[in-house]
């Protein structure tokens, strides 16, 4: 970056900036034993990775691995296939964990089909506070943050950020808040400015993969997920930008996106 904002006219910089973005040209590093995923703080690890298809039933125990002692409860019919769990007709309520005041929450997720509405790929059920991560219409990724509880406004922000070729491609998406600052981060988009808000705790909270619940944990019809989700992850911290870009790391050696 310090190369390609040079302003001495130094050419021999610029060309590097430019072979690197362009070509992949440079000296490349890589993780010595392969990137892992963060662990601390990890309360919920749900993955699809080891899945082939419909060899095995229809559990969230069976995503592997799963950190933390919440248990998967399936609503509607969602099914598996190989590397992903298709949520259009349903998807996994996972039982309350304990009071989080800051979070980072990452999802990696296949589109399939443009929604009439905001269709939840992974979200919190229950106020005060929530978060969400979603596709809406034209073509777009959502992001939804908590806020303190004040009256129905459990919402502090709601981002959209439409993004070209959508459909039918793997796409990790990482939100975190901490303190008064949310940001989030999409592979292929970068970093959203930080947004400053009073942020509210995340209390006894459910959450869902693949559909938008009632406070029940029932399906609110038409909020499904139309699309594959690969992995979701929730931690009780916000974690760092370094364990941000190796968990995407990890996720593109297997995936391959």
């Amino acid at each position: 970056r310090y190369y390609m904002m040079d302003r001495d006219n130094r050419f021999e910089r610029v060309q590097a900036a430019y072979e690197m973005l362009i070509n992949g040209a440079g000296d490349k590093y890589a993780y010595p034993d392969g990137p892992k995923i963060a662990t601390s703080g990890c309360v919920l690890y749900a993955d699809a990775i080891n899945n082939n298809g419909g060899s095995h039933s229809n559990s969230a125990t069976r995503w592997t691995p799963i950190i933390g002692s919440t248990k998967g409860i399936k609503v509607g019919s969602p099914t598996w296939t190989v590397n992903g769990l298709n949520t259009s007709n349903g998807g996994f309520y996972f039982q309350k964990t304990t009071g989080m005041k800051a979070i980072t929450a990452e999802a990696v997720f296949t589109p399939l089909k443009n929604p009439n509405s905001y269709n939840r790929v992974f979200t919190s059920v229950e106020t005060p506070g929530g978060f969400s991560i979603d596709v809406r219409p034209t073509d777009s990724i959502g992001v939804s943050f908590p806020t303190k509880n004040t009256g129905s406004n459990y919402w502090a922000s709601q981002h959209t950020i439409p993004l070209k070729n959508l459909l039918n491609n793997i796409w990790y998406v990482c939100i975190r808040h901490y303190g008064s600052k949310s940001s989030y981060y999409i592979h292929n988009y970068g970093w959203a400015s930080e947004h400053f808000y009073s942020l509210g705790e995340i209390g006894m909270t459910p959450f869902a993969v693949g559909y938008n619940p009632d406070s029940s944990g029932g399906i609110q019809t038409g909020n499904e997920f139309n699309g594959i989700v690969h992995s979701v992850r929730l931690y009780n911290r916000a974690i760092s930008e370094d364990e941000m870009f190796e968990n995407l790391a990890y996720e593109k050696s297997r995936y391959g996106f």
